[in-house]
C-alpha cells in the first residue's frame, strides 16, 4: 500500500518459525508464500497487526485488524478514542468497543477527583506507568456500576462528551458510557472483552440518539430522513457523518424552502450540520412561516407558442455549436448493461413515454428570423426509433469489443441542434440474456442529474402495470425554467451576484491566472476537443482515511479532494493563484429535481496557495471559497463571462482550464423484474477542458476519471499525474500537518528513476591524470603529424607538428617554472589568435599553473579587474599589446612576458616534458563570465573535471580517424577547451583563422571546404549562419563529419535541416553545460533531419555527472514537470575565484550525493525530463516572460518563426511601450523578399 495508508504487517526472513505444531491448517493460513522473494519457498507471516509507513520510513503501529470497526460507514480507530478518554483527569482506565453499530466506552474513574482539565503528556505518562505496576497485583475485578462514585451522574458524562467533541469527530464519540469499578481481566492479566457488560438503561449514562421534540425539529428530521434515505435522525447527529454531501444539502435546502417557506443559504447549512443547530438558527432568524426566499416560484407558462427563449447555459452551448460544427464534445452518453430476460417491447414503450413526458427531449433550436435571438422549439410527440443491433452474428469472443466500438461511435456522433432529435438510443444484443442500451443526449437538453432522472423513470415505467402511470405529473417543464431564469436575473439579484464574482475574479496584473500545466505538446492555435480518459481507483483504506479526515475537519469529501487537487496543481506548476472550475447542480427549487434538462452551472473556484501552508489551512481556504461560491451560484457561468468581459483566447477556455467534479448525483436503484442493470464504461474521445477530473464513489471506493485533451497530453503523462495525485493524498492523510511543499508527491519507483537510474553514469576515467597529458600522449604516438595550423585567406601561414608544438610548449613551461608559476596560480593570456596562444595554453598547464584568458578586445578596466581578482603573477602577451596592460594598481607585482621578445631565452630552455607538480584538484583555467552585479566572476575549473569530460568525449566521438578541427571559439570561452583537447586527444590538426575571417561566414565556409575541416564546435547562431549561407550560396562543406553545438538553445531551422540533408555522413550533437560545469549533457540527433524536433532536447548526463530537476525545496519534480536544473558529479568547478559568498550561494550541498562534501550547482535554468529520460531545456528562470497571465517560452516562438521559409533568425522579447500593456516583439532576419508582419502572424 502507499506510504501513509494502513495495511496488514507481514514479516519475512530467517527469523520466522516453521509454523504451528500439529496445526497445518492454521500454519497455511498465517504463513503464506512471499510474492516479493526471489528464493523459492520463501514465506511471509501475516501478523494480523495494522500498521502504516510514515514519511521518514518508520512504521507506526495502529492496532489489530480484528479490532478494526466500522460505525455508520466510518472506519474507527478504537485506540484513538481510548487515548482521548485517558487524557481526561477523571478517567483512570478506558476501553471502547463496538456493539450493534454503536460505540460503547467502558471506563473507571479516578478517586473523587474534581479537576476536569486534561492531563499533560508527562502526567499521562506517569499515570500509565502507575497503571502497569497496579495491574500485576489485580486479582478479581468488581463489575458493579459506580453510580455514587466520582463526579456523579449529572457531571461526568456531559463533561466527557463535551471533552471528546473538542478532540474527535462526531462519529467517534461513544453512544454509551459504562462506568465500572475495574475492567475485567483474564487470569493471564489481559483484558477480558467478553466479560464487559452490555450497556442498558441502568449502566448507560447518556444515549447517543436525541429525538426531535419541537415541530420544527421534527420537520427538519423528516427532511433529513427523506434526503439521506435513513430511518432515524437525532438532533445532535451530524449531517455529513450520516452520508450527507453538497448535493444532498441542496436537496435539504429545496425542501426547507418548499415545506417551511424559508430560504437558508448553503453556507449557513454547512455551518449548522445538526438538526438542533439548524432549528435554533431558524428560530433566531424568524418564525417558521415567514417567507424569506429570494427565489420566486417557477410557474408553468402558457403553451400558445412552440418557441421559447433559451436558458443562459443553452445559449452558450448553442453559440459554441455554431463555432464548432460537427462537434461531439457536448454529447452525454449513457450505456447500461441489461442482464436477464428483457422485454424489448416494454423497454421501447417506456422510452417513448419518457420522450412524451419531457418536452426538452422534443426540443430543437432555431433562429426564427434574420437577426433574431435563437429560440428553443418544442415539437409535438413523435415516436423515436430504438433500433436493435444483433451482435450474436459475431463470434462470442468478438461481441464485447464490437459493442464497445459501437458505444464509442454512438457517443462521438454529432447532433444537429436545428434538425434534431437531440436524443438517440439503440439496443445491442450480445446474447439472448445480455443487452446493452445506449442513450446519447446533447448537453443543451440534459446534464448528469438528468441521467439519473431518465433511468429512474425508465425503471418505474418498466416495472409498472402498462395501464397505469406510476409517475406523478411534472409540475413544470424545462422551458418554464428558462423563462423564469431570464426574468429573475433581470432584477437586483443579478447585481448582487455579480458584485461577489467581480471581487472573486478580480484580475491580478491585468489578467486572470492561466493554468500552466506542463504539456507534451503546445496548445494548438485554436481550441480543440479531441480527448481520451483513463481511470485510477484509490485503495479503499485511503478512501476511508480521506472521509475520516473530512469528518474531522468539518468539511465535505469534495472539499478535501479539491484541496488535494489544488495542492497537486501547485506542485506541478508553482503557481500560487489557481482557478478550478466545478459544476453545481443548479436545481435550487424542489420542482426542478424531477426534470430532465440543462440546469447545471459551473463555478469558478479561486484559491491562493502557498507552499508553507499546512493542509488544514489550505482546506479551510477551500471550504470558505466553496461556501462563498455556493451562496452565489445562481449567476450562470455564461453570463459571468459576458458581464466580466473576460478576454477570449482562441486556444483556451475562459477563466479556468481544468474542471474538478465529485460525481455523487443521486442515482436510482437499478432493479427490474428478471433483469439487473449496471453501467458500462465505454471510454471517451472528447475533452471539454485541458483536464477534467471526475471522482466517483462506488461501494466505498473512490474512482478518479481523468479526461484530457489528446492534442496536448499523452496518456502516459496523465497516468503519471494520477499516480502523483494518489501519492499526494496518501501523504496528506498520513500527516495532514505537513506543509504543502513537504508533501510526498513521487511514487517510490519514479523517485528512484529520476534520482538514481537516470543518474547512474559511473564510468572509469584516469583520476590521477592531468589535462595536458592527453596532448603529450598523442605527441608521443604521432610526433610528426600536424598539430596546429594558422591560415589566412586559404593560405597556411604557420604550422607545427605535435613534436614541435610539444617542444616549444615545454620550453615556455620551464621558463614559467623559473618565474615561480605553480599549482593554482593563474597565468594571464593576453594574446591574439595565433599559434603562440596554443603554445602558451599548453605551457601554463605543463608548468602546473592555470591559464587565465584575457581577450585583447576587452576594455582595460575589465582586464585589470580580472588580473587583480584572479591574483595572476604572470601575463603572457605580445609586444604590440604590452601598452594595454599597464596596471592601474601601483603596487601590482604582475610580471608581463612578451613572447615575441623572449624567444632567444626560450630557445635555451629544455624541450622535454616536465614532471608533474599539479594534482587533479588543482586548477586548469580560470575563465571569467558575466556577473549579475556588473563585475565578471571567474570560474575556477580543476583538472579532475576536465579529464572526466575529455575521457567521455574521446570515447564518444563519431569519427574513428584523425581529421582537422576548426579552432573557432575565442580562448575566453570554455568551448575553446573542448576544441583544443578533443582535437589533440583524437590526433587532429587544429586549424586557426584570423578573427575577421572567422566572423565572415562566406570566407569561413571557403576555409572549411578548402582545408577539409572534419570537426566543428559551434554555438547555434554561428551554425545557423553557416547553414543559411551554405544553402544559399551552394557552398556545402562536405568534409564535415561531426558538429557539436552548445551554449545556446538549438533550433532545427529549415536551413539547418537542408544542410544536414546535404551532409549524410555528418553527425550533429547537442550539448549543454554552463561554464561552472562545462559540458554535462549530450544528445545526438538522428541521421534523418526531416524528423528532427524543432527544439531538440539537451540529452542525458555524460559519464560521472548527475543532473537533477528540483523544486524550490530541492525535491525532485515529477517527470515532465518544469523545475530548476541542478548539476552534480565530477565535472563541477571548484567555484568562483575569490568569491566564497557567491560560491556558497550557487554551489549547494548535494542532498542526494553518496559522499561527504558532494555539491550541486544551481544553474538558474529551467528544464524538465522527457519520458525517454532525455532533458528538455526551457530557458533561464530570470528570462521568463509573462504576458496577460501566460508564461511565455521565447524559444518556442523563435523556433516557430525560423520554420518560415524566408526567416533565417529570430529573437523574441517582451516590451511595454505603454505602462501596464506588455506585448511580445519578434525581431527577425529575413531572406528576400522579406515577409510582412501580417504574413508572419498568419504563419504562427
Amino acid at each position: 500500500v502507499p506510504v501513509g495508508v494502513p495495511g496488514e504487517l507481514c514479516l519475512g526472513g530467517p527469523a520466522l518459525a516453521r509454523g504451528y505444531g500439529h496445526r497445518p491448517d492454521l500454519t497455511a493460513e498465517k504463513f503464506v508464500p512471499n510474492p516479493f522473494a526471489s528464493q523459492p519457498g520463501s514465506r511471509l507471516y501475516r501478523t494480523g497487526d495494522l500498521v502504516r509507513y510514515r514519511a521518514d520510513g518508520n512504521i507506526e503501529f495502529l492496532g489489530r485488524i480484528d479490532e478494526q470497526v466500522k460505525v455508520r460507514g466510518f472506519r474507527v480507530e478504537l485506540g484513538e478514542i481510548e487515548a482521548a478518554l485517558l487524557a481526561h483527569e477523571a478517567v483512570r482506565e478506558a476501553i471502547v468497543v463496538a456493539r450493534d453499530d454503536q460505540l460503547v466506552a467502558y471506563l473507571t474513574e479516578e478517586p473523587r477527583t474534581q479537576n476536569l482539565e486534561p492531563r499533560t503528556r508527562d502526567e499521562q505518562r506517569n499515570k500509565e506507568t502507575k497503571e502497569q505496576r497496579n495491574k500485576a497485583s489485580t486479582i478479581a475485578p468488581l463489575l458493579l456500576p459506580q453510580w455514587e462514585k466520582g463526579l456523579g451522574d449529572e457531571g461526568l458524562i456531559p463533561t466527557l462528551r463535551a471533552f471528546l467533541k473538542d478532540r474527535l469527530p462526531g462519529y467517534m464519540i461513544p453512544s454509551a458510557f459504562v462506568v465500572l469499578d475495574a475492567l475485567p481481566i483474564t487470569p493471564n492479566g489481559k483484558l477480558d472483552r467478553r466479560a464487559l457488560p452490555a450497556p442498558d438503561a441502568q449502566t448507560t449514562r447518556a444515549a447517543a440518539y436525541a429525538p426531535p421534540t419541537t415541530p420544527l425539529e421534527q420537520t427538519i428530521a423528516a427532511i433529513w430522513r427523506q434526503v439521506l434515505h435513513i430511518e432515524q435522525a437525532g438532533i445532535h447527529d451530524n449531517f455529513f457523518e450520516l452520508g450527507g454531501q453538497s448535493l444532498r444539502l441542496i436537496q435539504v435546502q429545496n425542501q426547507i424552502r418548499t415545506q417551511l417557506g424559508r430560504e437558508v443559504l448553503l453556507p449557513e447549512l454547512f455551518r449548522r450540520p445538526t438538526i438542533h443547530e439548524l432549528a435554533q438558527y431558524l428560530d433566531e432568524t424568524g418564525s417558521d412561516g415567514e417567507a424569506a426566499s429570494p427565489l420566486p416560484t417557477i410557474t408553468q407558462q402558457p403553451r400558445d407558442t412552440s418557441e421559447f427563449p433559451l436558458s443562459f447555459a443553452q445559449q452558450r452551448l448553442w453559440f459554441l455549436d455554431q463555432l464548432q460544427m460537427d462537434d461531439s464534445s457536448y454529447n452525454i452518453p449513457l450505456a447500461l448493461r441489461l442482464t436477464g430476460r428483457l422485454d424489448r417491447a416494454a423497454l421501447e414503450r417506456c422510452y417513448q413515454e419518457i420522450i412524451a413526458r419531457h418536452e426538452v427531449l422534443r426540443t430543437t433550436f432555431a433562429i426564427p428570423r434574420p437577426g433574431a435571438e435563437p429560440v428553443q422549439v418544442i415539437h409535438p410527440f413523435q415516436p423515436l426509433p430504438l433500433p436493435l443491433h444483433d451482435l450474436t452474428v459475431l463470434p462470442a469472443s468478438e461481441r464485447e469489443a464490437a459493442a464497445l466500438r459501437r458505444a464509442v461511435a454512438e457517443a462521438s456522433q454529432p447532433f444537429d441542434l436545428a434538425a434534431g432529435p437531440l436524443v438517440r438510443a439503440q439496443l445491442l444484443r450480445l446474447t439472448a440474456d445480455e443487452h446493452i442500451l445506449l442513450v446519447t443526449l446533447h448537453h443543451t437538453i440534459a446534464d448528469g442529474w438528468s441521467l439519473g432522472v431518465l433511468v429512474q423513470e425508465l425503471v418505474a415505467l418498466y416495472t409498472a402495470d402498462p395501464t397505469t402511470d406510476p409517475l406523478p405529473m411534472l409540475p413544470i417543464q424545462y422551458a418554464d425554467y428558462a423563462i423564469w431564469q431570464r426574468d429573475w436575473l433581470q432584477s437586483e439579484i443579478l447585481e448582487q451576484q455579480l458584485s461577489y464574482w467581480r471581487q472573486q475574479l478580480a484580475p491580478h496584473e491585468d489578467s486572470l491566472p492561466i493554468l500552466q500545466l506542463p504539456t507534451d505538446r503546445p496548445h494548438p492555435s485554436v481550441y480543440t476537443t479531441h480527448g481520451a480518459s483513463l481511470r485510477r481507483t484509490l485503495p479503499q483504506p485511503l478512501a476511508e482515511a480521506l472521509r475520516d479526515l473530512s469528518a474531522q475537519r468539518g468539511t465535505t469529501l469534495f472539499m478535501t479532494l479539491l484541496a488535494g487537487f489544488y495542492a497537486l496543481l501547485y506542485r506541478y506548476t508553482g503557481q500560487r493563484d489557481l482557478i478550478v472550475g466545478s459544476p453545481i447542480a443548479g436545481r435550487r427549487q424542489a420542482e426542478t429535481e424531477c426534470l430532465i434538462g440543462f440546469f447545471v452551472n459551473t463555478l469558478a473556484l479561486r484559491t491562493q496557495v502557498q507552499g508553507d501552508l499546512r493542509f488544514p489551512e489550505l482546506l479551510d481556504r477551500v471550504r470558505e471559497t466553496a461556501l462563498g461560491a455556493y451562496a452565489h451560484q445562481d449567476l450562470p457561468f455564461e453570463l459571468l463571462v459576458e458581464e466580466l468581459r473576460i478576454e477570449r483566447i482562441t486556444n483556451r477556455t475562459p477563466i479556468f482550464q481544468v474542471l474538478f467534479v465529485l460525481q455523487n448525483t443521486p442515482l436510482p436503484v437499478l432493479a427490474l423484474p428478471d433483469l439487473t442493470i449496471r453501467p458500462v464504461e465505454a471510454g471517451n474521445s472528447t475533452a471539454k477542458f485541458d483536464l477534467t477530473v471526475q471522482i466517483f464513489e462506488d461501494d466505498g471506493a473512490l474512482i478518479g476519471d481523468f479526461e484530457y485533451n489528446t492534442d496536448i497530453f499523452d496518456a502516459a503523462t496523465i497516468e503519471r499525474l494520477t499516480a502523483h495525485w494518489q501519492t499526494l493524498l496518501a501523504a496528506i492523510v498520513t500527516d495532514p500537518q505537513q506543509r504543502l511543499d513537504d508533501l510526498a508527491l513521487l511514487p517510490a519507483d519514479e523517485q528512484r528513476l529520476l534520482l538514481h537510474d537516470w543518474n547512474a553514469t559511473a564510468a572509469p576515467y584516469p583520476t590521477e591524470q592531468l589535462v595536458h597529458h592527453f596532448f603529450e600522449r598523442q605527441a608521443a604516438r604521432t610526433p610528426e603529424a600536424e598539430a596546429a595550423l594558422m591560415i589566412d585567406s586559404a593560405r597556411v601561414v604557420e604550422s607545427l607538428s605535435y613534436a614541435a608544438l610539444n617542444a616549444r610548449a615545454n620550453q615556455l613551461a620551464h621558463h614559467l617554472r623559473d618565474l615561480g608559476v605553480g599549482p593554482d596560480q593563474p597565468v594571464g593570456l593576453f594574446l591574439p589568435r595565433s599559434l603562440d596562444l596554443l603554445i602558451a595554453v599548453l605551457a601554463i598547464l605543463k608548468a602546473g599553473g592555470a591559464y587565465l584568458p584575457l581577450d585583447p578586445s576587452y576594455p582595460a578596466e575589465r582586464v585589470q579587474f580580472m588580473l587583480a581578482n584572479a591574483g595572476a603573477p604572470v601575463v603572457l602577451t605580445h609586444a604590440a599589446l604590452r601598452a594595454r596592460l599597464q596596471p592601474t594598481d601601483a603596487g601590482s607585482t604582475t610580471q608581463i612576458v612578451c613572447l615575441d621578445q623572449v624567444q632567444d631565452l626560450l630557445d635555451q630552455q629544455p624541450q622535454h616534458n616536465l614532471g608533474a607538480t599539479a594534482s587533479p584538484e588543482n586548477l586548469t583555467y580560470v575563465i571569467y563570465t558575466s556577473g549579475s552585479t556588473g563585475q565578471p566572476k571567474g570560474v575556477a575549473m580543476p583538472h579532475r573535471a576536465l579529464v572526466n569530460l575529455m575521457t567521455w568525449q574521446l570515447n564518444n566521438t563519431a569519427i574513428d580517424r584523425p581529421v582537422r578541427t576548426l579552432q573557432f571559439a575565442p580562448i575566453s570561452f570554455d568551448a575553446s577547451f573542448q576544441e583544443l583537447f578533443t582535437g589533440w586527444g583524437c590526433g587532429d590538426a587544429l586549424v586557426m583563422i584570423p578573427d575577421e575571417q572567422r566572423r565572415d561566414t562566406p570566407v569561413l565556409l571557403e576555409a572549411l571546404r578548402e582545408h577539409r575541416i572534419g570537426r566543428l564546435f559551434l554555438p547555434f547562431v554561428a551554425l545557423q549562419q553557416i547553414a543559411e549561407t551554405a544553402i544559399t550560396l551552394d557552398l556545402i562543406p562536405d568534409s564535415l563529419r561531426e558538429i557539436m553545438t552548445a551554449g545556446e538553445q538549438l533550433q532545427t531551422t529549415r536551413s539547418l535541416v537542408a544542410l544536414f540533408q546535404r551532409l549524410p555522413d555528418c553527425t550533429l550533437h547537442n550539448q549543454y553545460g554552463p561554464s561552472e560545469a562545462h559540458v554535462v549533457t549530450h544528445y545526438t540527433l538522428s541521421r534523418e533531419p526531416a524528423a528532427w524536433a524543432a527544439l531538440p532536447p539537451i540529452g542525458r548526463p555524460i559519464a560521472n555527472t548527475q543532473l537533477y530537476i528540483l523544486d524550490r525545496q530541492l525535491r525532485p519534480v515529477p517527470l515532465g514537470v518544469v523545475g530548476d536544473l541542478y548539476l552534480g558529479g565530477a565535472n563541477l568547478a571548484h567555484g568562483y575565484q575569490q568569491r566564497p559568498d557567491l560560491t556558497a550561494e550557487r554551489f549547494v550541498p548535494d542532498p542526494f550525493g553518496g559522499h561527504p562534501g558532494a555539491r550541486l550547482y544551481a544553474t538558474g535554468d529551467l528544464a524538465r525530463y522527457l519520458p525517454d529520460g532525455n532533458v528538455e531545456f526551457l530557458g533561464r528562470r530570470d528570462q521568463q516572460l509573462k504576458i496577460r497571465g501566460y508564461r511565455i517560452e521565447p524559444g518556442e516562438i523563435e523556433a516557430a518563426l525560423c520554420q518560415h521559409p524566408r526567416v533565417t533568425q529570430a529573437v523574441v522579447t517582451a516590451q511595454e511601450p505603454v505602462p501596464g500593456e506588455p506585448r511580445l516583439v519578434a525581431h527577425v532576419v529575413p531572406q528576400p523578399p522579406a515577409p510582412s508582419p501580417a504574413e508572419l502572424r498568419a504563419f504562427l
